[in-house]
């Protein structure tokens, strides 16, 4: 369920949209990153972490609110000394850019 995301400077193509490879590719110019990602395919209700392993969690700005909600809750519950980021949009660039909760 956690994959190391794999950096490429140009995306093979893909049949199906849920396949692994998509979910896992990300453009190379983000590689510092160095992110895994964990694809809950078979929809697991809640899946534990020590709390060693986890640096930061990034929230997509496009995330419900009901979810956000629930995960914020949980996270500070269960990780309160995470670090939590939040993309956003740049409008002067059209680049994704991250602004920390905390």
């Amino acid at each position: 369920m956690l994959n190391k995301v794999n950096y490429v400077s140009q995306f093979p193509k893909f049949e199906k949209v849920t396949s692994l490879p998509i979910i896992t590719n990300k453009s190379a110019l983000w590689k510092y990153e160095n992110e895994y990602r964990l694809v809950n395919i078979d929809c697991h209700p809640l899946i534990e972490f020590p709390s060693a392993a986890i640096l930061e969690v990034i929230i997509r700005y496009r995330m419900k609110d009901d979810i956000k909600t629930k995960l914020l809750d949980y996270l500070n519950k269960h990780y309160p000394a995470i670090r939590i980021s939040f993309s956003k949009l740049s409008p002067l660039n059209l680049r994704w850019i991250l602004y920390t909760h905390q």
